[in-house]
This record gives structure tokens, sequence and C-alpha cells, in this order.
């Protein structure tokens, strides 16, 4: 009984003892890059095709906000962490410039300083790395948005690989973007860098991105001018009596917009309607202007319509319809209004005018 005794605590101890140099090697706090294969990693993102309407303002998303895209593969190398408690760290760090100035926060965030220029002008980016950067790491900001440092300080029972990328992308509209369809090509956008091997990965960026807008012509109003019709002075009876609307339509040419189903970003045309030519406000609200230069007649105003016959305002935007591919019909309708009691409604001539911009939103 004795040698068994003996020849099984032989047996244990030389089973145990080649475990140890093993794992004090593999646990040295850092990171390493896996089974030996060096790096760095190359991951290559695209975003695909987005439309932004043309007059939205800077700090716009373009397309959808924190989109994931991925798992990007790393084409079989990987970075392994592991630490025993001593702080290892990671970073991710912009290769392009940081749009510069303020941002409107996006979805209640602040993305001031978030926001990577890229290759087109007027749009930048805002990347957040995902799992396991937004989950086994500690960020020293509290925000996963590159630019941004993280770091481990725990103790690791198990190794953490780093082989996928799964980023969340939001274009941003950075300032005034040229007409037309635009190639996303960055190239080195972001790199992440790991205690032990610095540079891990390195991140490029692909896509397309439309401006959505249509083109007016010379001459874009069916009837110029709106002929109101002839009226007997009789008729006018009380305050607040209308004439018999007329229609007339301003078209859009060559308009360029997301005819996808569902279209991914629908983009509404605009207009702003300002009296010009001697004409002033009478109810901005009501869509109602005075008559203008060369007017005889008295007691009332010209009022304009949607084609339901509801007011459109005037001195402000006001959103129409949808554009689509092609051209886009705007439809209006315009009508007398009686401002004034029938004993000072007076014959004659009635004139008005309206400057008008339209902007796509």
């Amino acid at each position: 009984m004795t040698p068994n005794k003996h020849l099984l605590r032989s047996l244990t101890f030389v089973v145990v003892s080649p475990m140890i140099p093993f794992s004090l090697g593999y646990a040295a706090d850092g990171c390493y890059w896996k089974d030996g294969n060096a790096g760095p990693i190359s991951y290559s993102v695209n975003v695909g095709t987005h439309y932004v309407p043309r007059d939205v303002r800077r700090s716009t998303p373009i397309g959808p906000v924190d989109k994931r895209y991925g798992p990007v593969s790393g084409g079989g190398l990987a970075v392994d962490c592991l630490t025993q408690g001593a702080q290892i760290d990671f970073k991710a760090q912009n290769r392009e410039p940081i749009a510069p100035g303020i941002f409107d926060p996006v979805n209640g965030e602040d993305i001031t300083g978030k926001v990577i220029r890229t290759n087109i002008d007027g749009i930048g980016v805002r990347v957040k790395l995902g799992t396991p950067y937004s989950t086994q790491w500690t960020s020293s900001s509290r925000s996963f948005a590159v630019p941004y440092e993280a770091y481990i300080n725990r103790y690791m029972p198990n190794v953490l690989s780093h082989s996928l990328l799964i980023p969340q992308i939001t274009l941003i509209k950075t300032g005034d973007i040229g007409p037309g369809i635009h190639t996303l090509n960055v190239s080195n956008l972001l790199g992440g860098e790991f205690t032990g091997i610095g540079t891990g990965f390195n991140v490029s960026l692909t896509g397309t991105v439309i401006q959505a807008e249509c083109s007016v012509s010379s001459n874009p109003v069916s009837a110029d001018p709106v002929d109101l019709g002839a009226w007997d002075v009789s008729e006018f009876t009380s305050v607040g009596h209308t004439t018999t609307p007329q229609s007339f339509n301003i078209t859009l040419n060559s308009c360029i917009a997301d005819n996808r189903l569902p279209p991914e970003t629908i983009t509404y045309a605009h207009i702003r309607l300002d009296p010009t030519a001697g004409s002033m406000t009478h109810d901005a609200n009501l869509g109602q202007f005075t008559l203008g230069t060369g007017s005889t007649a008295r007691g009332v105003v010209i009022q304009i319509l949607h084609e339901d016959e509801t007011p459109i305002g005037l001195a402000s935007d006001v959103r129409l319809k949808p554009i689509t591919p092609g051209n886009t019909t705007l439809g209006f309708k315009a009508r007398l209004y009686q401002t004034e009691p029938s004993d000072r409604v007076a014959a004659g001539s009635t004139k008005g005018s309206l400057s008008f911009t339209i902007t796509y939103l």
C-alpha cells in the first residue's frame, strides 16, 4: 500500500507541474496575436447607398442612425487579450481629421468631436465599435464613439478574442454637399491599438451618397399670371366672402429621389412664399396678401391655397409633397378674399405677386 501511495503522489506531481509554466506564460498581462499570426487586421465596411435631401441642416443624419454592419471578418487574424488584474488598454483613433465646429445632438447624444471627415465635402461619419469593445472594455469617457480610450483592470478568467468587427455607423451632414452621386472611399478611416502589440486593426469605408433634389425651369408656373376671374362687385356681400378658387401648378424637373420600395429616405419639396411687387402680407397664417402695384380694386386681398383649399402660410417653409424621380408637380389654388364691408369694396383690377423658393428637406 505504501509504494502505491508514493507512486500516486509522484504521478500527481508529474501531471500538474507541466501546466504551471504554460498557464503563467499565457497569463502575462496584455494582448497578443493569436497563434503568432501578426496583423494588423484590415476591416472594410461598405455602408451601401443613402440619399440626403439637399437642404437639410448640418448635423442631420444621412440614412439610419447607428446602423449595425457586419460582422466584418478579420481574414482569420485575431487579437487575444488576457490580464490577471493589471490594467490593459485599448484605443480607437480616427486617422482622418475630426469635422470642426459644434454639432447638434443626434438622438440625444453629443456628437461634437466624434464626427470623422470623409473624402466627400459635407459628409462625415460617426463610428461606434460594437461587442466586445462595448461590452468587455470600460470606456474612459463612457462613450464608444471613435475617438475613445478603454481599459480592462479586472481579473479575466478567459482570453478575450478580437477577430470580428460589428460597428454601428451613422453618416452625418457636416456642410454643403455638391449635387449628384458621390462615392465614399476612405482607405484608412480609423485604427485600433492594444497594449502589447500597438496597432491591431485598420478600418476602411466605402459606399454611395446621393443628393436628392430637383431643378426648376425658367418658366415653371403653369399660368403666370394666374387668372382669378371677373366678378361683379355685388357678389361681395360680407367680410370673409371668397371667389371660386383657380388652380395652377409649379413643375419641378429632373428630380433625384430614393425610388426604392420602401424608400429609406423620403425627400419633401417645401415652398416659401413672400409678397413682392407692391403686395404685402395681410395674414400670413391664412395665406393672404394685399393687392400690389397697378391694382385699382379695393376691399379684397388674394389668398393662396393648397390643392385641398386649405391656406398656405406665407414667409415660412411649408411642406408640400414627396419628390419622385423625374418630374414632380406641385398643385395650388388662389382666390379673392373680402376684407372690407360691402360698401367699401370697389371694382377694378386686382394684381398681386408672390416670389417663391423651393427647398428639399
